[in-house]
């Protein structure tokens, strides 16, 4: 799709944050028999990827009528759809702020109004200056949220001093089909490779030996982060799980756009190549 350089500036709904515009474009789309024009500007680090308001609704003759959850196009096409068969991918957040000044001990929580209904899981994003706040799922009681401090510092909270915003967050099967990502390339790494640059004399007896050790260790020469050789000492670790299963739960994700989910799976797969 040619993007072409526009004039052109957005703002974000409050009036005043600006958008980075880095175009617009003129298109037309289709459905069934019905051909809608789409004039937008193109900006980054949006939500969804496409956003049709009201010059788009009005210019195509298409009404909603929420109440009843219908769309009409043109007066001749009804639509009708329910909201709660999507997962929205729009970022609802909220940031909370602190009433008082406060100190937070080491396992103690600050309860925060988060103003959201109950037993609905939200995901936690500290703010740059909560250095004590780790990202986490939580959900509200009461209308409240409590965030733990789980540093072994005391944690100083300032009064209306911005603490953490919080996401509403979808679970996995609702994603759309849209944000599927693509499965990850494995990348085959070449055996012996790596240490075809280390000079070994021809004349050394020990020549063949040399050059076979150095294939059976050639991870060792990879530019590639490798794994602990216990240089400094054995370390190892040790997992006790029990009998019991832990009771099942729905993994929450943050309603990230699918750009940052794919940029955010792919630097997953590079830490697991690594063995990390």
């Amino acid at each position: 799709m040619p993007i072409s350089p526009t004039p052109h500036g957005a703002n974000q709904a409050d009036g005043i944050t600006k958008l980075s515009v880095i175009g617009e474009v003129h298109v037309n789309l289709t459905r069934g028999d019905f051909v809608l024009a789409f004039d937008a500007v193109v900006v980054k680090d949006l939500d969804c990827a496409i956003l049709g308001g009201g010059p788009f609704l009005k210019y195509n003759g298409i009404t909603l009528d929420m109440p009843n959850d219908t769309i009409t196009i043109k007066n001749k096409e009804i639509i009708n759809y329910n909201t709660a068969q999507y997962c929205s991918p729009i970022r609802r957040s909220n940031v909370l702020r602190s009433h008082r000044t406060q100190i937070i001990y080491p396992g103690d929580f600050l309860e925060l109004n988060a103003n959201v209904p109950d037993q609905i899981p939200v995901e936690i994003e500290p703010r740059s200056e909560s250095t004590w706040i780790q990202p986490q799922i939580s959900t509200a009681v009461s209308g409240q949220v409590r965030i733990l401090n789980l540093t072994p510092d005391i944690a100083h909270v300032q009064k209306c001093g911005h603490i953490v915003q919080i996401h509403f967050t979808s679970t996995c099967e609702n994603l759309s089909p849209g944000n599927t990502l693509t499965p990850p390339v494995q990348s085959k790494q070449d055996i012996g490779q790596h240490s075809l640059h280390i000079l070994v004399d021809q004349a050394n007896p020990y020549y063949n030996d040399f050059l076979a050790l150095h294939s059976r260790y050639d991870n060792v020469f990879s530019s590639k982060i490798g794994k602990y050789n216990d240089a400094s000492g054995r370390i190892r670790s040790s997992i006790n799980i029990g009998t019991i299963e832990p009771p099942s739960q729905k993994a929450r994700l943050p309603p990230h756009d699918a750009n940052k989910t794919q940029i955010l799976q792919q630097k997953v797969d590079e830490l697991e190549e690594l063995a990390f």
